[in-house]
């Protein structure tokens, strides 16, 4: 037995099954700093979930020449089934996958690097089909903490967890159209006529792209989305004069969150045809019952 599996076995007495690594070389005081950044790097590339690695750095070590190139090569198929939408495909095989990688003892560090390429497929197949932004399952993705997990079955659990949802996402949102999408949008700008919405109030409350919306609005109502909007606006103001002959159209201005009268008339007139005062002029008085 040598001096790593004495120091392991006592940890193992104390509960503790860790993984050592150390050098057997000597190393005058300058170079331990350097020489423990080695350690620290090759034990990290070696580290797997299926057990502890007893590892000194001053001997050859057995380094798998073909992780990195077939982590490239899953990595590519699985991007492939997220941009198709293969939710059922991609579950299967990495359930398989992943299944055999224990059996491989396959290194945490290439596992890591396997699901940062996942991660940036779904994020890259959200923009497409979506065009998402601040995806909240990409952006729990990166709070997960997948490699905290106590072990392989329970990293593997929460990994095709994810996928899950992910795709879930991905499914939902392509199966909406850009009309059901124009119609929520419609209906929140109807019901804050007397706020101001603006263009990055909607790409935060429906999670797609400033220029998504943009896009949307100008397909759907033929106008911007400023256009849409303040007709929207001179509409309800319009309504306004008319079931409320009394308001003055300063209040008319603050109520519709124009800020500044002339500009407001500015745009009534564009848009109606005329003044503000005009338009009030104009509306047949009806004289109420007493």
């Amino acid at each position: 037995m040598n001096t790593l599996e004495k120091i392991h076995n006592c940890f193992v007495a104390l509960g503790l099954d860790v993984s050592i690594a150390c050098s057997s070389r000597s190393v005058v005081p300058k170079k331990i700093p350097e020489s423990y950044r080695e350690i620290s790097q090759t034990l990290m590339e070696q580290l797997n979930f299926s057990k502890p690695i007893l590892l000194d750095v001053s001997l050859p070590q057995h380094i798998q020449q073909s992780s990195k190139e077939e982590i490239n090569r899953l990595s590519d198929n699985y991007s492939g089934m997220i941009q198709r939408l293969q939710k059922d495909r991609f579950l299967l095989q990495l359930s398989e996958q992943l299944s055999k990688w224990q059996q491989a003892d396959l290194p945490v560090a290439q596992l890591e690097r396997f699901v940062s390429r996942l991660v940036g497929a779904f994020e890259s197949s959200a923009n497409q089909h979506i065009e998402w932004k601040n995806w909240a399952v990409l952006e729990q993705a990166r709070k997960l903490k997948l490699f905290d997990q106590t072990s392989y079955t329970d990293f593997c659990s929460e990994l095709l967890a994810f996928s899950g949802e992910c795709f879930d996402f991905l499914l939902t949102f392509n199966k909406k159209s850009g009309n059901e999408l124009f119609i929520k949008i419609d209906e929140h700008l109807r019901t804050n006529l007397y706020a101001q919405v603006s263009m990055s109030d909607l790409s935060t409350k429906f999670h797609v792209s400033s220029s998504y919306i943009s896009r949307i609005v100008k397909k759907y109502s033929q106008n911007t989305f400023v256009h849409h909007y303040l007709d929207l606006k001179i509409r309800e103001a319009r309504r306004l004069m008319e079931t409320n002959p009394d308001m003055k159209i300063k209040e008319l201005s603050d109520a519709l969150c124009f800020h500044d009268q002339h500009y407001f008339s500015k745009v009534f007139k564009e848009y109606v045809g005329c003044s503000p005062s005009e338009y009030k002029a104009a509306i047949p008085f009806t004289p109420q019952d007493v």
